[in-house]
């Protein structure tokens, strides 16, 4: 055998060893439940969220509604699931349009002990994010919209940056994962 027939085997022989032993690797995760494998970069964009002032939660929220786009949309619950939370928009949509509805939803993110937070309490974690889902859809139509000219802080245009490049399933797990803290 010549110089290059050896390193060729020895490549073939490290390149199945190197995948055996991905192989090997990657086995526990396949036997999770898909929503228990989450990145590092999802998990710290959540702990990075957690320290967020309350306006920047807002914003940053919204950021993952825009960024996600279409997929976002299609995602987006149905009538058939508005109903679930027509307790909820019952009470929200009383509102008038502007200052109280920001304050409402930044006491959902406080976990304040509201009329419409002890609502929302009730909510599992598939009907809150599917609460801030059309929230963040009727932003500027029917609720109030994210000001002219704000800035996100140097923190949310961080966790922005961390998100954009996750999967579409890995954003929402992130949405999921920030308002499923908002227990009481």
């Amino acid at each position: 055998m010549d110089e290059q027939q050896k390193a060729g085997t020895v490549n073939e022989a490290n390149i199945g060893s190197d995948l055996e032993q991905l192989q090997e690797t990657d086995q526990p995760l396949r036997s999770e439940a898909p929503e228990a494998v989450r990145s590092a970069q999802l998990e710290h964009a959540v702990g990075q969220f957690n320290a967020l002032e309350v306006d920047d939660k807002l914003a940053v929220l919204y950021g993952v509604y825009k960024l996600s786009g279409q997929a976002i949309d299609s995602a987006t619950p149905d009538d058939a699931n508005f109903e679930m939370t027509r307790e909820f928009f019952g009470e929200f949509d009383a509102l008038p349009q502007g200052e109280a509805q920001l304050e409402a939803m930044r006491a959902l993110l406080r976990r304040d002990g509201n009329a419409i937070g002890h609502i929302y309490s009730r909510y599992t974690e598939t009907e809150r994010l599917a609460i801030w889902l059309l929230l963040a859809k009727r932003m500027g139509s029917d609720v109030i919209g994210v000001p002219a000219g704000y800035q996100l802080s140097e923190q949310a245009q961080t966790i922005l940056a961390l998100v954009q490049p996750l999967d579409f399933e890995q954003q929402i797990t992130f949405l999921g994962d920030t308002v499923k803290d908002t227990d009481r």
